[in-house]
């Protein structure tokens, strides 16, 4: 008797897979700078505050395509991505008791936590983390098949990586 191979999701550009609060990371960096119109950019790529602010919904891969795209065409920042995932944990959008609870942990314990954590931010990914060290950490991230991840998404990836370092030290971690 065969076992059945575990059930394999079909995914494409088209699977709600990424946590709107990832786009909301966004605005509430440009509304910080005063530099957009946040508005605007929600109306060029069809989101709106609702969709942004709501924990239960989730963007496919054209949908945050489609935003990058509109920021793109506003600002003249090839790093946005980056700056946005190393501001991200002290956001709003993050939520006041990860504010508060990130004075009770180390992070090494908040690296193995995204193990947990990440899955509920982007369903598209496998992620493992092993802590190797004192004051390190061996981070894999994988998409699943079907899936093509863009750069901008592993840059805002690496600056969250690097901000649970700065939030506990003042400095960002080394992410290589």
């Amino acid at each position: 008797m065969s076992s059945k191979p575990p059930y394999q999701p079909v995914l494409n550009d088209q699977t709600p897979l990424y946590k709107s609060s990832i786009v909301g990371n966004y605005v509430n960096y440009l509304k910080s700078s005063g530099k957009m119109d946040i508005d605007a950019l929600l109306r060029c790529c069809n989101l709106n505050p609702i969709d942004i602010n709501d924990e239960g919904y989730f963007l496919n891969q054209e949908q945050i395509d489609e935003f990058h795209r509109c920021l793109d065409e506003r600002l003249e920042d090839p790093d946005i991505s980056y700056k946005v995932g190393l501001h991200a944990l002290q956001m709003k959008s993050t939520g006041t008791v990860m504010q508060y609870g990130l004075q009770f942990i180390t992070p090494a314990t908040m690296y193995k936590a995204m193990d947990r954590v990440y899955p509920k931010w982007a369903r598209g990914h496998v992620s493992r983390i092993t802590i190797i060290g004192k004051n390190r950490a061996r981070i894999s991230v994988t998409t699943l098949p079907g899936l093509q991840e863009r750069p901008f998404q592993c840059e805002n990836r690496r600056g969250i990586f690097e901000a649970i370092g700065k939030v506990h030290t003042g400095r960002p971690a080394k992410v290589t």
